[in-house]
C-alpha cells in the first residue's frame, strides 16, 4: 500500500532518469519511491511516493453495413480483451451523417448485460453495454448487433468511426485504453424507370 510493504525492485546508476517496472499486472494500482546511494554507502531519505495503475489495451472493431436508403442492416461490435469487462460505451461518428438506429441485441458474450442504443443531438449514434453481475470474459467475438438505417437522398459510402468519447471499463470500472477500426455503410438508392410504349409523333416535337 501507498504507507507500507515496499520492497526493492531496482538498483540504477546515476545517470538512469527513466525506469520502466514490467513485472506488474493491469488494473492493479503501484506505489513507488526512490532513493540514492551515497558513495560512503548511506542511504538518502526517499522522494515523495507515486502511483500508477497499468491497464490493458482493448481492439474495437465493428462489421460493415450496406442497404438502400430507408432499408436495414445489421452491423456486429467486437471487443477482443484479455481482462474481464463491467462496461462499454461506443459513440458512433458517421460521416455523411445519414445513419440512424432502430434497436441493439445482445450477444452470446453479452446475455446477462443491458444493451442500450440511440441516437445522439450531436449525430452520433450512441451504444452502452453494462454488466448486471456476469463481466465480459476475455474473448474476441461481437458484443452486440444493432439494427441501422441510412437516409439519404442519393447513393454514398458513409464512413464509421469510434470517437474519443468511447469508453472500455475493467469490473472495477476503471478505464482502459483501446485501439479501434472503422467501419463503412454502403447506401443505396432505388432507381425506378418508367416506359411508354404506342406512342408516335413528328420528329422534334411532342408525342402522344
Amino acid at each position: 500500500n501507498e504507507d507500507s510493504d515496499f520492497e526493492e525492485i531496482a538498483e540504477v546508476d546515476g545517470n538512469t532518469t527513466i525506469y520502466l517496472d514490467e513485472g506488474v499486472v493491469n488494473s492493479t494500482t503501484y506505489f513507488y519511491y526512490v532513493t540514492a546511494i551515497y558513495l560512503d554507502g548511506t542511504e538518502s531519505q526517499s522522494t515523495n511516493t507515486v502511483s500508477a495503475t497499468p491497464v490493458e489495451w482493448v481492439d474495437l472493431w465493428m462489421s460493415d453495413g450496406a442497404s438502400l436508403t430507408g432499408q436495414m442492416d445489421t452491423l456486429d461490435f467486437y471487443i477482443n480483451n484479455e481482462t474481464d469487462l463491467g462496461l462499454f460505451y461506443f459513440e458512433i461518428m458517421d460521416d455523411p451523417n445519414v445513419i440512424n438506429s432502430i434497436n441493439v441485441f445482445p450477444t452470446d458474450r453479452t446475455a446477462d448485460w443491458s444493451v442500450e442504443i440511440s441516437d445522439q443531438g450531436n449525430g452520433t449514434i450512441a451504444i452502452t453495454g453494462i454488466s448486471l453481475g456476469t463481466p465480459l470474459a476475455s474473448g474476441d467475438g461481437a458484443v452486440c448487433r444493432a439494427i441501422l438505417y441510412p437516409d439519404a437522398d442519393e447513393s454514398m459510402m458513409v464512413n464509421l468511426d469510434y470517437s474519443n468519447a468511447t469508453s472500455i471499463q475493467d469490473v472495477n470500472y476503471v478505464n482502459l485504453n483501446w485501439t479501434a477500426e472503422s467501419g463503412t455503410y454502403d447506401v443505396g438508392i432505388e432507381t425506378q424507370y418508367t416506359i411508354l410504349t404506342g406512342g408516335y409523333g413528328e420528329d422534334g416535337s411532342s408525342f402522344t
